[in-house]
């Protein structure tokens, strides 16, 4: 069976839309797949890739998000269809959308929109009709039949009152129309899995929610089901998103599109010269890239390069290190993101030095770290990306600002920023973080001798790389490197008063250790082959004691399996941990089970300083533990 699949594009997100039609061509070969745009001249590159044109004149006319339903009647006078965003890769068979003969989509249950008081009546305007079949349409298969629906609903559509009535403006448009559509003219309608074919499975606003399974494919945290399709809902950078992925799940989308048939001269043959001059002195980079370091299970958050090549890991950003999913305090480490003792780091130089103010260049999680910190931030980011969104959910001040390589943010805001921000501060600091380049960033630290040349104290991040940096800022301000933690990628203090620089958490004997609480919980549970499993847990510092997890008085954690036979398994492997926990701190990580020693009951969570005790001795009550039952949350 031959299935016919639409699309809609226009020129400037046509690099998207020939990602999906690549991945679909490649999952379903004999797929007859129609795009919808605005400009013929597109026709040629879609038809390399064997998809056809049609060109759509409403959407010039109308935008893109009304013009999509004159695109669903056009197809639906042809036969069934399956409707895909170009914002899609296709990663397996697409079969179970066509499987039903019913207007079949994926469950959407809104729950990032807290703008809608009431999600089961989600049109203010309507409330008669019911959000308890509110889809995601996104991806949705209309079966053959469905002509008169869809001319129906053009028509509605060139009402505005209609329009405005069924939209919620710059949240929700085309969705949340043609959803209040469905249910007004009573079209039934079937759902499949929104974890294996919608943007559920793969992410949550900044999040990703998946991991790779040990066949190589992508696999649900939620469901554990493979994803079919992965969907970059809600992603306004594309581009830059993909960027930040780890570098085993950007191996799988590469090989969505094919990726996996290029070599080395086919791909820099394809560039254009100019690209080309660029690509190629990247190709050490990608052939180290061959030979990725494999994260440490029981060192999670270990500030460890991605690339064997410490000198190439850290010349790229995005590829220096590795990510694990552990999360310092709710802040994400790795990857393109500061480690947790990187966090650290900075929050107590914060706290040692008073500082009340702070312009951070680069908006993430950092920015989220200095809100709960400081009376006064403001971060400048010149990409919109889950990054700086993620920052803004959290209530933390955020700004896009325009930025050029050539000439830096644009001055009128970061002038403003640098007023509203800074001067009035009894101690104020910069933390340079972005944008991405030595280059670029030098720009920047331009911009900061001009602007903000009176503040108290400079942090730079990625100072390993950048040093050249690092030593401009330091002579122009007449400052002197007060202190530089050695991570990896270097995180360097710049002031002109001296600060005591935060220290290693304290040692603790026996007595001592028993000041010492912590709590456990299981957020995420992954059942593997027999009996083993990962668990996602996140430890929290209980006590008004520093838990220390580094240096040479560092505690291990580890965990004592109960067996459903009531016996014990006491001695496991050891985790060894980032960061020290100061009382209040949290880490979430992955830890797992090998299955050896059969099924369980729960895992017991203590911590032990080698060769002298463990806490759970000294403290003389019983370990947290948590379940290992997967049908348990």
């Amino acid at each position: 069976m031959i299935m016919r699949f639409i699309t809609i594009t226009t020129a400037n997100y046509a690099r998207n839309t020939i990602r999906l039609v690549r991945s679909l061509k490649r999952v379903h070969p004999d797929a007859d797949i129609t795009v919808f745009a605005d400009e013929a001249a597109l026709a040629p590159r879609f038809a390399a890739y064997g998809a056809k044109l049609h060109v759509l004149p409403q959407i010039g006319a109308l935008s893109v998000k009304r013009a999509k339903f004159f695109a669903y009647a056009i197809a639906a006078k042809a036969g069934d269809f399956v409707y895909l965003d170009g914002d899609i890769v296709v990663l397996k068979s697409l079969e179970a959308l066509w499987a039903v003969d019913a207007f079949t989509s994926t469950r959407d249950d809104l729950r990032g929109c807290d703008f809608i008081p009431d999600r089961s009546r989600p049109w203010a305007s309507r409330p008669e009709l019911s959000g308890a079949g509110y889809f995601n349409s996104g991806v949705f298969y209309a079966p053959a039949g469905m002509t008169q629906f869809f001319e129906r609903v053009c028509d509605d559509v060139l009402d505005d009152r209609d329009w405005n009535d069924l939209i919620i403006p710059g949240k929700l448009h085309d969705n949340h129309y043609l959803c209040a559509k469905i249910v007004q003219y009573g079209i039934e309608t079937r759902f499949v899995s929104e974890y294996a074919y919608n943007w559920q499975g793969f992410l949550q606003g900044s999040d990703l929610r998946c991991h790779i399974g040990e066949a190589g494919d992508l696999l649900s945290d939620a469901t554990h089901e493979p994803l079919h399709l992965v969907h970059f809902a809600g992603v306004s950078s594309i581009e830059t998103f993909i960027a930040s992925l780890p570098a085993d799940v950007l191996g799988v989308l590469a090989r969505a599109l094919g990726a996996d048939d290029t070599g080395m001269l086919e791909a820099l043959a394809a560039l254009v010269p100019e690209q080309a001059s660029q690509a190629r002195p990247l190709v050490p980079l990608l052939k180290a890239m061959g030979a990725a370091t494999q994260a440490n299970p029981y060192r999670p958050g270990a500030d460890t390069s991605l690339l064997r090549d410490d000198a190439l890991s850290v010349a790229s950003i995005a590829l220096s290190i590795i990510g694990d999913d552990t999360r310092w305090n709710g802040l994400r480490c790795g990857n393109a993101y500061l480690s947790a003792p990187e966090y650290r780091q900075l929050r107590d130089f914060i706290k040692a030095a008073r500082i009340d103010s702070i312009l951070e260049f680069g908006a993430g999680y950092t920015t989220v770290l200095f809100h709960r910190l400081v009376k006064r931030q403001m971060a400048l980011e010149g990409w919109d990306g889950p990054w700086f969104q993620f920052a803004r959910e959290q209530g933390a001040a955020a700004q896009l600002v325009p930025f050029s390589h050539e000439s830096g943010f644009v001055e009128a805001p970061l002038k403003a920023a640098t007023g509203d921000v800074l001067k009035a501060a009894a101690k104020s600091m910069v933390f340079l973080d972005s944008p991405q380049g030595t280059d670029s960033r030098a720009r920047v630290a331009e911009q900061i001798i001009e602007h903000a040349a009176f503040v108290d104290f400079v942090v730079v991040h990625d100072s390993v790389r950048d040093a050249r940096n690092v030593f401009r800022l330091a002579a122009a301000l007449n400052m002197r490197v007060l202190g530089h933690f050695p991570s990896l990628r270097g995180l360097t203090f710049l002031g002109r008063e001296a600060v005591d620089m935060p220290q290693a958490a304290p040692a603790l004997d026996a007595q001592a250790a028993q000041r010492v609480s912590f709590s456990v919980q299981r957020e995420q549970f992954v059942q593997q082959e027999g009996h083993a499993w990962r668990a996602y847990i996140e430890l929290r510092n209980d006590g008004d004691a520093i838990i220390p997890a580094t240096g040479e008085h560092a505690w291990h954690f580890a965990l004592h399996f109960e067996c459903e036979d009531n016996r014990i398994v006491w001695d496991t492997p050891r985790y060894t941990l980032p960061a020290d926990l100061a009382p209040g701190d949290t880490l979430a990580f992955w830890v797992a089970y090998d299955g050896q020693s059969g099924p369980l009951k729960s895992a017991q969570c203590d911590f032990v300083k080698e060769g002298e005790y463990w806490w759970s001795q000294v403290r003389g009550k019983p370990c947290p533990a948590f379940s290992t039952s997967s049908s348990e949350t």
